[in-house]
């Protein structure tokens, strides 16, 4: 009387058990314990089986859908469920890899026992006797060093967790996630991109021939890659329709039909595109993790819509090129810029350029956009905005002169021109970009209350304000130009803050769902009255001068609050500014950090850049519809944003 088929196989774990320990006994004891008991890691992974935890293709979008990137850390992948793949394709990878598939219990014991003997025979490792369920323990419970040991303890193991696998999932399960796990060549993991690849299809599209032609291929992926070895990969295929003809799954007749049809592959796989990479790079590496989480994010297997207009930020890269490309031919020290432009309603993020040129191999892919330096006097709206909240307004007197010794300790700041001038009101030492008038400002108002507010507006600084002291209000501290321009935005939405997204839409490619939709927060930092106060006098043209002149490149063709920022040495230039519907951010410099040298000036550098920058938007008529909600927006600071966030 034949043994049931349950305990048929658990008499083959246990023998396949006793046989490991016995083996890695003679090797090592810890080895032996160590290995023949604790299978929980590897039980850990083959829960992907059912899970699909591996890692998948992304493709990054732009707001209006034109791909930025496909995104594939350590190759191409897209889940497709085992409905989606043709009949033929299964029958051919059953066929060639594990006849008996349908029918064992993860192990073929013919020919395990048979490897068995060969393998003692021959003192090591001859053969596998491989079934599709013992290839996916493979390929899915081990390590890239481990997948490729050959050994019998190895092989026990393999053997064990195969024998449990069958156990837990259905065949259906099994074959799904080995036609999706393994590898095609051309850095196509699973079918549905390797018919992509090879066909320029969906692996539901694929005809009968090139099923069985993707079959052959898990032999040997590389060796017979069909772009380089077509005869190779075709009499592979001859094999594997010899297999499905054995195997009843083909008549002769259909496969002779198949083996003479003809084969149409696409062009070699050149290098994914990869459009907007400063911030291709910030969604991937921040903005993804942040809204998913980073264990989800890694996975991938998503469709990323992002705030980004990829027109925008092609036309704000080559425009502040052409700028550096300019002070460079005049002579000055000056190598690079970055760009930042967001939407102070909802914080959207509508263009990111991080340099001038991503592929530069020496510093190219270092974002500036997000990269800590020094704001320099682009600080100063916050402190005194601070100010503002504690009661002061644009016309109480500031002290333009040296600190006293009691309150500066040595700390005594100079103004650009070398000159104090003594009492003057807020509106005309923020305009003008005094900075004893800043520090003396901050003395009185607090450290601390500037850091706070500074925190509160997203700028992302040291827990210790007085890591900072009285030069927190000239820019001392290092923040991203992407957080800088985000504070501004709160002044530009009526002091309500939305934390900067690059994100509007997260889904799943396989259609499961969408995982994530921007729902933009605005929480009030400072109130109505001290963002209109601030904006004054930011726009306030008269209030600049005699520092600096009317006209470009400070003032743009609509209403518009602006800021420059110089940092020591000249190391950092940088110009803030925006009306109620968009906010621009502009960094000049050297990503190394090298002094541009004193004739480089926020006036003549970043503010340039700005001043394009807006006026490019403001000629872009169907993005200022966009910015008006529908229709094109209003000037002046009076009025609330369109599309604002309530409170």
């Amino acid at each position: 009387m034949s043994l049931p088929s349950s305990c048929r196989l658990t008499s083959v774990r246990s023998i396949v058990l006793a046989c490991l320990s016995l083996n890695l006994a003679a090797a090592g004891c810890a080895t032996a314990k160590g290995r023949s008991v604790d299978f929980d890691h590897y039980r850990h992974r083959l829960k992907a089986i059912r899970t699909h935890d591996f890692f998948q293709t992304s493709r990054i979008l732009d707001r209006h859908g034109r791909l930025l990137a496909e995104v594939a850390p350590y190759g191409y992948r897209t889940w497709v469920p085992i409905d989606d793949i043709p009949r033929v394709l299964r029958d051919a990878v059953v066929a060639t890899e594990d006849r008996t598939f349908y029918q064992n219990r993860g192990i073929d014991r013919k020919a395990f026992a048979r490897a068995i003997v060969q393998n003692s025979q021959a003192g090591g490792t001859v053969s596998g006797a491989s079934t599709i369920t013992m290839q996916l323990v493979r390929l899915v419970a081990f390590d890239a060093d481990e997948r490729f040991e050959r050994s019998i303890e190895r092989k026990m193991r393999e053997v064990y967790l195969a024998a449990e696998v069958d156990e837990a999932y259905s065949k259906a399960e099994i074959l799904e996630s080995y036609l999706n796990v393994a590898y095609f060549g051309n850095g196509a993991y699973g079918v549905e991109t390797a018919a992509n690849r090879y066909f320029g299809k969906h692996v539901r599209e694929l005809a009968p021939v090139e099923s069985t032609l993707l079959a052959g291929l898990l032999q040997a992926p590389t060796a017979l890659n069909p772009f380089v070895n077509p005869a190779g990969a075709r009499a592979r295929q001859a094999v594997v329709l010899d297999r499905m003809v054995q195997e009843g799954l083909l008549r002769p007749a259909e496969a002779e039909l198949i083996r003479t049809s003809p084969i149409r592959l696409t062009e070699p796989p050149a290098p994914p595109p990869r459009y907007g990479g400063h911030f291709v790079d910030y969604v991937i590496g921040e903005a993804l993790p942040r809204a998913i989480g980073p264990q989800l994010a890694a996975r991938g297997g998503f469709t990323v819509t992002t705030t980004i207009d990829l027109e925008l930020n092609d036309r704000l890269t080559a425009l502040a090129a052409r700028h550096i490309a300019g002070l460079r031919a005049s002579g000055r020290l000056v190598t690079d810029a970055a760009v930042v432009v967001e939407r102070p309603s909802t914080g959207e993020i509508l263009a990111m350029v991080g340099g001038i040129d991503y592929d530069d191999p020496q510093s190219g892919q270092i974002n500036m956009a997000v990269h800590p330096r020094q704001p320099g006097s682009s600080f100063k709206p916050i402190a005194y905005a601070a100010a503002l909240e504690a009661g002061w307004t644009p016309d109480s007197i500031l002290d333009d002169a040296p600190l006293p010794d009691a309150v500066g300790h040595g700390y005594r700041p100079t103004n650009f021109d070398g000159v104090y001038r003594g009492a003057v009101p807020m509106r005309l030492a923020l305009g003008n970009s005094l900075n004893a008038a800043a520090v003396a400002l901050t003395a009185d108002v607090g450290v601390v209350r500037v850091h706070d507010l500074a925190t509160r507006l997203g700028v992302r600084l040291d827990r210790d304000p007085w890591r900072y002291g009285l030069s927190i209000a000239l820019g001392s501290a290092e923040v991203p130009l992407v957080d800088i321009t985000g504070a501004y935005g709160a002044f530009a939405n009526g002091g309500r803050f939305v934390k900067p997204a690059g994100i509007l839409k997260i889904e799943t490619m396989s259609g499961e769902g969408t995982l994530y939709v921007l729902a933009p927060h605005a929480r009030r930092v400072v109130s109505a009255a001290t963002a209109r106060q601030i904006s004054d006098m930011l726009s306030d043209v008269r209030a600049r001068q005699p520092v600096f002149p009317a006209g470009p490149p400070m003032q743009v063709s609509r209403p518009a609050a602006v800021k420059t920022g110089t940092t020591n040495d000249v190391r950092d230039t940088l110009t803030l500014g925006y009306t109620p519907y968009v906010t621009v951010g502009v960094w000049t410099g050297n990503k190394d950090g090298r002094p541009m040298g004193g004739e480089v000036l926020s006036s003549t550098s970043a503010a340039p850049i700005w001043h394009d920058t807006m006026e490019a938007i403001f000629a872009d008529t169907a993005l200022m519809t966009t910015l008006g909600n529908g229709r094109m927006p209003s000037d002046g600071f009076a009025v609330a944003a369109p599309g604002a966030v309530g409170d």
